[in-house]
């Protein structure tokens, strides 16, 4: 379940960049904060 509530928003977020262009512009530059929050996230179960 943990990996299920992991992954819904990053399939939802590469869903919405992919069609809503503002959205690879804002939320860019926190990828790589984000990539640390999932794997710690991932880590924990």
């Amino acid at each position: 379940m943990l990996l299920v509530s992991t992954l819904i928003p990053v399939i939802l977020g590469i869903i919405l960049g992919h069609i809503v262009q503002g959205f690879r512009k804002i939320f860019g530059t926190g990828v790589a904060a984000l990539l640390l929050l999932l794997g710690w996230n991932i880590g924990q179960g």
